[in-house]
């Protein structure tokens, strides 16, 4: 296994340019493999130590939630069918109609939305209130609760908090008690001491070729993402998971967590959008590879990257660890499965009549991932490609489907089969047939889009958009000066002049618009996860002032175009910049970018 993992990381470190990386892997009560490689601090070289680094291991924080949360319904202080307006203040909860349960919590089938924008602090200790942050941060519902996965951050950090209302203590410190300590998780906590901080590995993303520091910053909804532990600590939280809640394979030692059925219920499935692929439980999603079912989470925080994997029929567990932004814990599982846990499978055969193609052109289309803002600023990051993937499906006269690059066969229509690796994909549809989700098992949800809402379509829309004001701008400059020309006068009438400085203004905001908000966002995107700049404060103002004055424009264009003074050019150019500011307003609106949307 050492042998495996040296050569893996090795290529993969130098290839990705990933700093440091950890590895532990436990099986049948006891640690196998734990090991360090490359650096937790590049400045100082500081070695990655599995006993000591401190990783900050993102979203895998949720698993310690839902771990509290089922001690809770296990001794009967919690259920998981009941509203949980019945465990937290209501009000927290006005803009949702529908009841909420801590089962669509855990099983992020709730229909809870997501910030990202402002969502970050530089003092762990103000992370501590969470009915403060879940009274003015709680974003919308997104769907209805029960109808497909919306994964969901502040769903979890709501389920966090009925666990800290009704024991009235802080969330961080009921982990603390109940799960860190009997397990002897020494160094994990939702918020580090002052000491620890410079134990924590450095988070960096390889830009520019070179390494950049990522800032270290705590998330508000930390029972959902902010936790920090050492690898060895993580190793102690999956032997207690794969030996049904007890750390401890011997008899007489009692480190148990949850008892035998509680940790049996939290690793069964509890939610699926299709009964033959995949789905949720409690906390774990939910992942078959190569025979195998896992149960697994993955992480991710500014320059860090997580992943824990379980294999509950081997009694094996498996955490991985790098502090860099590139994503390769799926590469990493592929990989070790196929060394480990091999199968000798031939691609999945195609079926014996092949489906019409006008009854697959029902699937085609573009698909994007359910978890990204709807309602705030941060819907932009689908632009950036942070968020909202997308995927497209198309459909062939072979009787077949392409998903994502992928081939995928008939199984039970509107249930699909890869011919490369045998997953599963499944459409869902309404009362009418028509297509509504894309589902890839585990929380991989998407959502089918209108063409106007392509990302694809969005970008060709800004590129006319600023096509047309940069044409508008050469045609007011060539008009000015064709106007100077004139004797005594600029333009003959009043409206005629304020129709030309309003279409001059127009091009003009817009242009220091968006040179500003490329200067602001080439800083980072990740610094808008913390306080958001004062620069972009200041933008965001002018789509507002913008807004105000294309009406403006507009009325004076029509009043001098009324009195006959406007020459056909003119009109052409007035028609031009009212119509390019319109849309790009549109633009903006769409994409939340138009007014202060946090």
């Amino acid at each position: 296994m050492e042998a495996f993992f040296d050569g893996w990381m090795a290529v993969r470190m130098q290839e990705q340019h990933i700093p440091g990386a950890v590895v532990v892997a436990v099986r049948d009560g006891r640690t196998i493999f734990s090991k360090g490689y490359g650096f937790a601090d590049i400045e100082s070289q500081k070695p990655m130590q599995p006993q000591s680094t401190i990783l900050r291991v993102g979203s895998i924080s949720k698993l310690i939630t839902a771990t509290a949360v089922i001690q809770m319904v296990d001794s009967g202080m919690l259920d998981l069918q009941t509203d949980i307006r019945e465990y937290i203040e209501p009000d927290i909860l006005k803009s949702y109609t529908h009841p909420i349960t801590l089962h669509q919590l855990l099983t992020h089938s709730a229909g809870i939305g997501d910030r990202f924008a402002g969502q970050g602090v530089r003092n762990s200790a103000e992370l501590l209130n969470l009915k403060d942050y879940l009274m003015t941060s709680l974003s919308p519902p997104v769907s209805k609760p029960g109808e497909t996965i919306n994964y969901s951050n502040q769903g979890i950090t709501l389920a966090g908090y009925a666990v800290e209302k009704t024991t009235g203590v802080p969330f961080a410190n009921y982990a603390r008690d109940t799960i860190f300590q009997p397990l002897g998780m020494n160094r994990t906590t939702f918020v580090p001491a002052a000491e620890d901080l410079s134990d924590i590995a450095r988070g960096y993303n390889w830009v520019f070729e070179r390494q950049r520091i990522m800032p270290l910053r705590h998330w508000k909804p930390y029972p959902a993402s902010s936790l920090t532990a050492t690898a060895q600590d993580m190793a102690r939280f999956m032997l207690a998971h794969l030996n049904a809640g007890n750390r401890s394979y011997e008899p007489e030692k009692n480190w148990r967590i949850l008892s035998t059925g509680a940790a049996a219920k939290m690793h069964s499935r509890q939610f699926t959008m299709h009964p033959q692929m995949p789905g949720m439980a409690y906390g774990f999603r939910e992942l078959i590879e190569n025979n195998q079912r896992l149960l697994w989470h993955s992480g991710h925080m500014p320059g860090h990257r997580t992943a824990l994997f379980l294999i509950p029929k081997h009694n094996f567990g498996l955490f991985f660890y790098c502090n860099s932004d590139i994503k390769i814990y799926r590469p990493f599982l592929t990989a070790f499965l196929g060394r480990f846990f091999p199968v000798n499978s031939d691609p999945v055969p195609l079926p014996s009549a092949a489906i019409p193609i006008e009854e697959l052109r029902r699937y085609a289309g573009v698909y994007r991932h359910n978890w990204y803002p709807r309602t705030t600023f941060g819907k932009a990051a689908v632009l950036m490609g942070i968020q909202g993937k997308e995927i497209e499906v198309t459909a062939a006269m072979t009787g077949l489907l392409t998903i994502d690059g992928r081939t995928y066969v008939a199984h039970e229509p509107p249930l699909f089969r890869s011919r490369d690796d045998g997953h599963f994909a499944a459409f869902l549809e309404n009362e009418s047939r028509k297509t509504t989700h894309l589902y890839m098992g585990g929380s991989e949800a998407y959502m089918k889009l209108n063409w106007h809402e392509t990302t694809s379509f969005n970008w060709l829309f800004y590129r006319f958009c600023l096509a047309l004001f940069i044409l508008g701008f050469i045609s007011q400059v060539i008009l000015h000066l064709r106007a100077r020309k004139k004797e005594g006068h600029t333009l003959p009438a009043i409206s005629a002049r304020l129709a030309f400085r309003g279409s001059g203004l127009l091009c003009s905001l817009y242009f220091f618009f968006i040179i500003g908000l490329y200067v602001v966002t080439a800083q980072g995107a990740y610094k808008m996860l913390e306080d958001l700049p004062p620069a972009l404060m200041v933008l965001l103002a002018l789509p507002i002032a913008t807004a105000i004055l294309i009406p403006v424009t507009a009325a004076a264009a029509i009043r001098a175009w009324a009195t006959g003074r406007l020459s056909l050019w003119e009109k052409a150019h007035h028609i031009e910049i009212i119509s390019a500011a319109l849309a790009f307003t549109w633009f903006l609106h769409h994409w939340n970018i138009l007014g202060y949307r946090f």
